[in-house]
Parts: C-alpha cells; sequence; structure tokens
C-alpha cells in the first residue's frame, strides 16, 4: 500500500555550513566541541524561513505568521501542514502494518547505548543452532569511557576504509524509527535526536565539499538524505518532533542536498545514487525553494546516466552484479517516486525500456536455488533468496508483459517457464548454458562464463577474465573467491588474485588486462557452445603488445538432458612468446576436509584432474588432456578461500590445483581440453580427450571426446564474415 509522505525529511541537521573543516584531521570529528549549532531550546531556527517557499499552496499561515514576526507561531503551523500533508507519496514506506523485524530491533535497541550498526561489521556475528542469525548479531560500541560518542572509532584488525565510511551513514536509524512506529516508545526519537545532535557538532558541514572528506563526500550525504524521508514519515507525530526541531533539521537538509551538488561521482554506482536521492529530495519536498531546481537536475542527469551506466546488452558497466542490481533499483527508484507524484514527464520516453534488459540479466544470472556467484564484488551471503524474489517481483510489475520474469518472481505459479539454454551478454561477457529452468534445482545444471570487457579497470571488476562456475543438481562445484573486503584490507589482494579463479596465468601473476571479447556461439545437435577470448597479458616495455591471448570454447553437450550433459572447454593460448609456461588453475568447492574432494595426479597415465565423492552421489569428474603439459610439474595441489560475505572466510583451505603447460618453441599456440563431467560413479567413470584438428587455426575447434566407451565429437567453424 502507498504511503502518504505526510512529512519532509528528517535531516535534522543543526546549523550553518562552516569552512572549519581545513583544520580538521581528515575524516575525523571536530574536537573543539565549538557549540556552532542552534540548540532546540533557544527557539526557532529563523534561516528555516529562507530555505522553504512561503507561497506555496498550503503555506499561507506560515506565511502570515512569518510577517507578522511570529516565528514560533509560523513554525508551529508548518510542522502542522507537514503532518496533515496528503497529496505527497512517499513509495518507499508503508506505514499500514508496519513492524520491525527482529533483525531491525535489535539494531534499534543496541543503537540506545551507542552500539551502531555498521554493515557487514558486526563485532560478534548471532548465530542460532550453528545457522547465521543477524538479529543476534552485537555491534561496536562507540561509547567512550565518559558516556560520550566516539565517532572516530578504530578497531584493532579492522583496517577496510569501509568501516570509516559507513559509520557516516547511520543504517541504525531506520531500524530505530521502524521500532518508534511500531511501539510508539518515544525513547527511539530521543535516540536520534541525541546522537545526530551530536554528529553534527562533530562534522558540521563544510563549505567546500572535499572527496577525502568522507563523512561528506560521495554515498555518505547521498544515503544520509535518501534514508531521512522514511525516518520523518515514522517520527513526525511524535511530541517530540517539536516545531524547533523542524527549523533545525529543514534548514540542514538543504545543506546536505545541496553538498550531493558541488561534488558528483564523475561516474559509476555512487553517482546513480546521489543524483536518485537528489531527485528524491526535490519531489517529496516541494515546500523547499530549491526543490524545482534538484527534480530538474536530477532526472536530466539521470536521463543521461542511463545510457551511460549500461553496456549495449544491458549490464552496467561496473561489471558486478550486486552493483548492477543496486543500479537498476536507483534508477526506478527516482522514477517511480517521480510518477507517484504525477512527475514522470521528467524522465525521456526511452527511460524505462533501458531497464528492461538489466532486468533480464539478474533473471539470466541467478542459479536455480535462488543464489548468485560471488563474481567480481558480488558478495553472495548478502543476496539471499528472498532479497531477490522481491527484486523479480518488482521487475515483473515493471514489466507486466515479461512472462518469464513473473515466473521467476512467482517461482513458477505463474508465467511461463523460460525455454533458452543458452544466453550470451556479448558485450559486457557473461554467457550462460544450462538444461533448463526448473524449479527444482536438482533437475537443472548450469555454467556461467563469465570474460568482462572492462578496458578502464573498473575498481569493482575483478581481473579473472574466463573464469566459470557450475551449478549442478544444487551444488556450486567451482564457487567464485568472492571479495572478502573492499580497500585498506590486504586480504582484498589474495581473494580477487588471478590465480583464485578458474582460468589461465603465466606462473600465478594476474592479469594485466580484462578485454574480454565474444567470437562465436552456436548449437550443434544436442550441443551449445560459445566462444570468447581475452588479450590476457601485454609487454611491459614500450611499444606495449599483447603477449598472451586465452580464447577459451565452452561446449555443453547433451544439454537437454540433466542425467548426461556434461561440459567441455577448450583453451587456446597464443602470443608471440616462446617456451613460456602457463598455468590452468581450477578452484573446487567445499569438501576437501572431509574428503569428499580428491586430486587425481597420475600423470603416467594421462589422468590430471579432480573428482568428489560426495555421500549424496552428485558428483563430477574433472580431466584435462594437452600435449603441452609440462613434464616436470604437470599437477600442483595448493589451497584457496572462498568469501561469500564482507570479512568471512566461509571456507577455508578447498582444493586448488594449476596445470602447468608448457608452450613450445616452435608451436603457433598452446592448447588443452577439460572434460568436467557430472556422475554419481565418479570413481568408476573413464575419460580420455584429443584434438582432431591438425592444430590450432584461430577458425576453428575440432575434438574428439570419450566417456565411458561413448564418442563425441565435437566442433566448429567460425564463418568469414564473422564480426
Amino acid at each position: 500500500m502507498k504511503n502518504i509522505f505526510i512529512c519532509l525529511f528528517a535531516m535534522f541537521f543543526l546549523s550553518n555550513c562552516t569552512d572549519d573543516k581545513d583544520e580538521l584531521i581528515i575524516g575525523e570529528p571536530n574536537n573543539d566541541k565549538e557549540n556552532i549549532l542552534p540548540d532546540e531550546g533557544e527557539g526557532i531556527e529563523k534561516k528555516l524561513f529562507e530555505v522553504i517557499n512561503l507561497d506555496y499552496k498550503g503555506l499561507e499561515k506560515v506565511k502570515q505568521y512569518y510577517e507578522a514576526g511570529n516565528y514560533q507561531l509560523a513554525a508551529n503551523a508548518l510542522l502542522d501542514y507537514y503532518r496533515m500533508r496528503t497529496d505527497v507519496v512517499n513509495p518507499n514506506v508503508t506505514l499500514l502494518g508496519t513492524t520491525a523485524s527482529a533483525v531491525e530491533l535489535n539494531i534499534a535497541n543496541q543503537a540506545l547505548d551507542y552500539r551502531f550498526y555498521v554493515r557487514n561489521f558486526p563485532e560478534t556475528r548471532g548465530e542460532t543452532d550453528g545457522v547465521r542469525d543477524e538479529s543476534k548479531d552485537i555491534y561496536y560500541s562507540f561509547k567512550n569511557s565518559d558516556g560520550t560518542i566516539n565517532w572516530d572509532l578504530k578497531v584493532d584488525g579492522i583496517t577496510d576504509n569501509e568501516f570509516k565510511y559507513q559509520r557516516h551513514r547511520h543504517q541504525w536509524m531506520v531500524p530505530q524509527a521502524k521500532a518508534y512506529y511500531m511501539t510508539k516508545d518515544e525513547k527511539y526519537i530521543l535516540s536520534w535526536k541525541e546522537v545526530f545532535t551530536d554528529w553534527m557538532k562533530n562534522y558540521p558541514c563544510p563549505e567546500v565539499i572535499k572527496d577525502e572528506y568522507f563523512p561528506w563526500s560521495g554515498l555518505q550525504i547521498a544515503e544520509r538524505v535518501s534514508s531521512q524521508a522514511d525516518l520523518m514519515t515514522y517520527y513526525i507525530h511524535s511530541a517530540n518532533f517539536t516545531p524547533e526541531w523542524l527549523s533545525i533539521f529543514l534548514t540542514q537538509y538543504v545543506d546536505q542536498v545541496e553538498s550531493i551538488r558541488k561534488l558528483y561521482k564523475p561516474e559509476g554506482n555512487i553517482l546513480v545514487t546521489q543524483l536518485y536521492s537528489l531527485t528524491l529530495a526535490g519531489v517529496l519536498f516541494p515546500e523547499l525553494k530549491k526543490a524545482e531546481e534538484w527534480v530538474e537536475e536530477g532526472t536530466r542527469k539521470l536521463n543521461e546516466q542511463i545510457k551511460e551506466q549500461f553496456n549495449p546488452d544491458g549490464i552496467q558497466n561496473e561489471l558486478d552484479p550486486s552493483y548492477h542490481v543496486g543500479a537498476i533499483s536507483d534508477f526506478y527508484n527516482a522514477y517511480e517516486v517521480a510518477k507517484e507524484n504525477n512527475k514522470a514527464h521528467y524522465f525521456s520516453a526511452d527511460y524505462m525500456p533501458s531497464l528492461r534488459k538489466a532486468t533480464e540479466f539478474v533473471m539470466d544470472l541467478v542459479y536455480p536455488n535462488y543464489s548468485v556467484e560471488n563474481f567480481n564484488d558480488t558478495r553472495s551471503g548478502r543476496m539471499q533468496k528472498s532479497m531477490l524474489i522481491k527484486n523479480f517481483t518488482r521487475y515483473a510489475q515493471m514489466f507486466p508483459d515479461n512472462e518469464g520474469m513473473k515466473w521467476m518472481a512467482t517461482q513458477g505459479k505463474e508465467g511461463k517457464k523460460p525455454t533458452y539454454t543458452l544466453k550470451a551478454y556479448e558485450y559486457s561477457g557473461y554467457y550462460m548454458l544450462r538444461n533448463g529452468w526448473d524449479q527444482d534445482p536438482s533437475k537443472v545444471s548450469m555454467f556461467i562464463l563469465k570474460n568482462n570487457y572492462n578496458p578502464k579497470k573498473k575498481w569493482h571488476c575483478q581481473a579473472d577474465n574466463n573464469t566459470f562456475s557450475l551449478f549442478h543438481k544444487g551444488r556450486n562445484f567451482f564457487p567464485d573467491a568472492g571479495v572478502y573486503a573492499y580497500s585498506g584490507d590486504s586480504q582484498r589482494n589474495v581473494y580477487e588474485q588471478t590465480a583464485w579463479h578458474n582460468t589461465i596465468t603465466i606462473f600465478e601473476n594476474n592479469i594485466d588486462q580484462m578485454l574480454g571479447k565474444f567470437i562465436y556461439k552456436g548449437t550443434d545437435g544436442n550441443t551449445n557452445y560459445i566462444v570468447t577470448e581475452n588479450a590476457a597479458y601485454i609487454q611491459k616495455e614500450t611499444p606495449k603488445s599483447d603477449v598472451l591471448n586465452h580464447r577459451r570454447s565452452v561446449f555443453h553437450v547433451n544439454h537437454n538432458d540433466i542425467d548426461n550433459g556434461f561440459f567441455v572447454l577448450v583453451d587456446e593460448l597464443y602470443g608471440p612468446e616462446k617456451g613460456q609456461k602457463y598455468n590452468l588453475n581450477f578452484n573446487l568447492c567445499e569438501g576437501t576436509k572431509d574428503g569428499n574432494v580428491v586430486v587425481d595426479n597420475d600423470q603416467a597415465n594421462n589422468i590430471l584432474g579432480a573428482h568428489t565423492v560426495f555421500k549424496d552421489g552428485n558428483n563430477i569428474v574433472i580431466r584435462t588432456y594437452s600435449e603441452n603439459v609440462d613434464t616436470k610439474t604437470a599437477l600442483t595441489a595448493k589451497a584457496s578461500n572462498i568469501s561469500n560475505d564482507h570479512g568471512v572466510v566461509s571456507y577455508k583451505d578447498r582444493l586448488r590445483y594449476l596445470i602447468t603447460l608448457r608452450k613450445g618453441k616452435a608451436e603457433t599456440a598452446t592448447r588443452a581440453i577439460t572434460v568436467i563431467y557430472p556422475t554419481s560413479n565418479p570413481t568408476g567413470t573413464t575419460i580420455n580427450a584429443e584434438f582432431t584438428d591438425g592444430g590450432y587455426t584461430g577458425k576453428a575447434v575440432a575434438i574428439k571426446v570419450t566417456v565411458n566407451g561413448t564418442p563425441y565429437e565435437l566442433s566448429y567453424t567460425i564463418p568469414e564474415n564473422n564480426n
């Protein structure tokens, strides 16, 4: 149900922007403790009447009292106006039946004692019967020994800058507001006012907004601006939301929004969030003098950015699935709030159609059990089934003619099941091969190849081109390592290293380039295939040139048959280097410690790879064949970790192995075939593979794979006119 936004944004910021910031240590509080902020007990902040439009319809009494010099009655009338306002709709909040979840109540109550929720950084992770339970998390205490708030809290062992940044986004305040609305306990609004007052005294608005002063830049301001709309909705009828308080936060809310305009990010997801917040403020705050400017500027830039942010195939250009989902949300949220308030005309006619392909990518990327891979900076632990279904439901509402989306949103109860089994996002570099779309994960096999086109090396895209994952009958056999941390933590470099992904490296050096290129795709009988390439390494000296190009072809054999389907990888490595050593890296699933993931290293019998022996019978056998296998170090077993959430080692020391290939001095290319065969009989499966095409040409591949005595001839030829 839509909610009437009977209030303004609750950004009760507390006084003038100052130019004292340059005297402060970057990112640290104002330790001078100057009382530069108006006190609620001192009466009405007169700047209120400089930021509101007294000629706005409905503010007649406010203007009358103001012109008579009675600021108190004017503020009283303004508060009454906001409490009674019914012509502005905030689609982000539903007051009817509002409840705070157990997680939100935990956040709200701990904040009363200055234990502030900072997303992804609990002091103690809660569990119930061995299962992660966020409602039992304990958050870090920001309380000094004298009872004051320590906004500059440092915790031993936390070097990730996000811990410093996100505390300034005040992520515990909305849960407190929901707790208030549900219980009507005034302690929550009193906590809100006290804590935010203290924050503003420590971090007054700077005259000049600079990126390095993180409390007042980027997402910190944008998230504060947007979240305050919800706070005001929940708190507006509290006796502790006084006319004096209204006058304080309204004037400072303008400072917040204007601060966004002073320093936009040049591109990326943060810019979209800034523009969404700017548009939201203008739409939901039409009584402010600058509201129309905010709406016009925000929507104009959003119309521009929706063309810039999404690649031609619909994927957000940072190539990270989680930020892609966030970008869809921000772009659509801005449109939705404008539409609900009769301002959709600010958006171009092609604005909403531009999001269609973006939503379909999410549908194509999600595994049948409604989970996602840790590709790039995505944390699969944060994209739970409930969240994904909520998004699919929204996407189905955005595009009601998309029957496949409706199928995903309703878990197969409505809509139509998609039928395609190969999907290529050719520009951005995501490729999906699957046997079908059954809602039962045990009936689906799904392979994802990731070969991103990222020439600008955007931050959230990891250098792991041509890596892959395989979901088969409910098990992810090659989960991505994840991100573990963002900036400031050395573990980020560990988890994002190329060798911890299922692709090629020279020794174990990270690849230099992310120039994923789609080459070809097709279907031959009951086999789907895709061909992609990446110029992985470059010569460091000038003039720079490609040293190693990695072409990876993937065949999905018997692609319609869950019980007999399997996958074949053909890797071709070519470039000017001679006699070079290359590593094919494979990182497997959990189970090494239990003996369920076993390495197979029998070079004498041409057995190089691994297999699994899970008791449920859902297993795989992996075998690699190449004439270029290094005779001294054919296979080396190592270990890598998996992180499904920020700062969490989800599984330590899984099996990682690499097969070393050596390029002959007279050879044009190094080539290898890897067969990944799902089976219930891993120890009784025999596999062989060989090239039958006479050598590398760059135009065609032909191989023969034999599984348990059954031969499979697999091939493709790239047409001369292929683009």
